[in-house]
Order: structure tokens, then sequence, then C-alpha cells
């Protein structure tokens, strides 16, 4: 689970690691539910040239109706509060 919140948080962080992980990542590749709905939020951001954080990624999730589902703002706060560095989003 920490290396999915690793990527979470990194693409967070920042925007320009989508571009690394965009081949690479699906988000069939998540364990856990909430993580796959907030990849494919943050997928949607990206396609739409948005930037990634945690506010536009919590309003992405407000408008399909899955904040709750995810943990809420808190939980996104966590995710890119607990990545310190996106060095190895790749990995």
């Amino acid at each position: 689970m920490e290396a999915e919140q690793a990527v979470l948080g990194g693409l967070m962080l920042d925007n320009n690691a989508w571009e690394r992980v965009l081949d690479q990542v699906s988000d069939g590749d998540f364990y856990r539910h909430d993580h796959r709905l907030i990849f494919r939020a943050i997928a949607k951001l990206a396609d739409q040239n948005m930037p990634i954080d945690v506010v536009t990624l919590s309003e992405q999730l407000d408008k399909e109706g899955q904040t709750s589902q995810v943990g809420g703002l808190g939980y996104l706060g966590e995710l890119a509060k607990n990545t310190p560095s996106v060095a190895n989003i790749k990995a």
C-alpha cells in the first residue's frame, strides 16, 4: 500500500511525473479501490491539462460523488504530506 500511496502522492507533488508513469501504471495496478478512484481522477485532470494537487483532485472527486469513498480531503492531504520525494515514482 505504501508504494501506491507514494505514486499518488508523487503525482500530486510533481505534475510532470504524470508523463513518466502514464505508459507504465494504470488504475488496475492499484490494489485498493480508493487508490484506483484517486488515480482515475488524476488521469482526468491530466487529460484536461489541469494542475494536479489536493484541491483540484478533491474538486474532481466531488464532481464524481467519490470524495467520501477515498477518505475525503484529509486523506488526499495525507498522501501529499507523507510523500517526501518523487525521485522513485517510476520504480
